[in-house]
C-alpha cells in the first residue's frame, strides 16, 4: 500500500471513493473538492491518499488542528489503512488534534452517535472523548408554516459594500472563524448571508447559510451582538436564512452543531436531532 499527498488530478477517484465510503447522512461526494482541497481559517488542507495500484483504498484529510475527513474503502477496512491515515495526519500540525470539528470549516462537528464501527475505530485509538457532545438538528422546510415565504423586514441581505462591515462585526464579537464563515456566505450570488442593523445603523447581528458544505443545506454561523439580544433579531434573522434556504430548492435545513437546540425548535418547529460524539488527541 502507498500513501502519498493528492492532488488536482486525483480529484476524480476521491469523488468516487467517497460516494462509496461515505457513512453519514450528507452527500460527502458533493462537497469533495471543498473538504478536500480549499482552505479554511486555519489555511489549506493536507489530503493523503491510500493507493494500491491505480485504486485508492483511503484517504484523509487535515488542517494544522483538524481532521477533516478520514474514509477507507468498505472492501478494504480493517486492514490497518484508516489507522495509517490517521497517524500520517498527526504529522499534519501540533497541539491537540480535533477529530471532524474544525472550527469554522467542519463537514461534521464528531462522529455520528449511530454509527458504532466509526466509534469503535477512534475509541479504538485511544483518542479523548469530549465530555459535550455535538448535535446537528434537522429542520423541515417545505410544509413548515413558521417559516415565512420572503425573509422578515426587519432583516436585510448582505451585499459587497457592507462586507468589510460584516466581517469587522463577526471577528470582533464571535472571532476570526465566524468571520471567515460569513466572508464565504458573501461570495455567493446573491449573499446567502442576512444582517440587522442597531438603532446608528451599524452591524448588529448577521446569519449566514450556504457557507460551507455547499450543496447541502447547512446553516450557521449566526450571532447577535449583546446589546441587541431579547429584541427578536436572532428569530429574524434565523427565519430569514431558513426562508432562503427553502427558496433556494432545500427540503430540510441542517443546523449544525446547535448549541441551543431550544431557542431553535422554539422558532422553526419541530427539528430532529442528529447526536454526535467528538472526540480529540494531543500530539
Amino acid at each position: 500500500m502507498d500513501f502519498r499527498e493528492a492532488g488536482e488530478q486525483d480529484f476524480p477517484a476521491i469523488r468516487r471513493l467517497l460516494a462509496t465510503a461515505n457513512d453519514t447522512p450528507w452527500d460527502l461526494e458533493r462537497v469533495a473538492r471543498e473538504k478536500c482541497f480549499e482552505p479554511g481559517p486555519q489555511g489549506p488542507p493536507v489530503t493523503i491518499v491510500a493507493e494500491e495500484g491505480k485504486e485508492l483504498a483511503g484517504i484523509a484529510t487535515s488542517t494544522p488542528h483538524a481532521l477533516r475527513i478520514l474514509a477507507v474503502h468498505p472492501q478494504r477496512r480493517r486492514e490497518g489503512i484508516g489507522s495509517a491515515l490517521f497517524e500520517r495526519s498527526l504529522r499534519t500540525g501540533s497541539g491537540r488534534l480535533a477529530i471532524y470539528g474544525e472550527a469554522g470549516n467542519y463537514y461534521l462537528p464528531g462522529v455520528p452517535a449511530s454509527d458504532r464501527a466509526t466509534l469503535s475505530f477512534y475509541r479504538s485509538l485511544g483518542l479523548d472523548e469530549e465530555p459535550e457532545p455535538a448535535v446537528n438538528l434537522l429542520v423541515p422546510l417545505r410544509g413548515n408554516s413558521r417559516i415565512p415565504e420572503t425573509p422578515p423586514d426587519s432583516v436585510e441581505r448582505g451585499s459587497p459594500g457592507d462586507r468589510d462591515r460584516i466581517i469587522d462585526f463577526a471577528t470582533r464579537q464571535f472571532g476570526s472563524a465566524w468571520a471567515w464563515e460569513a466572508s464565504r456566505a458573501l461570495e455567493n450570488t446573491p449573499p446567502t448571508l442576512f444582517i440587522v442593523r442597531n438603532e446608528s445603523g451599524e452591524v448588529a447581528g448577521f446569519s449566514a447559510h450556504e457557507a460551507n458544505n455547499r450543496g447541502l443545506g447547512f446553516f450557521g454561523p449566526m450571532g447577535v451582538a449583546p446589546s441587541q439580544r431579547g429584541k427578536g433579531s436572532g428569530r429574524a434573522l434565523l427565519l430569514a436564512s431558513l426562508s432562503d434556504l427553502r427558496g433556494l430548492g432545500y427540503g430540510e435545513a441542517v443546523i449544525s452543531w446547535a448549541a441551543n437546540a431550544a431557542f431553535y425548535e422554539g422558532v422553526a418547529g419541530e427539528a430532529r436531532p442528529f447526536p454526535m460524539i467528538r472526540f480529540s488527541v494531543a500530539r
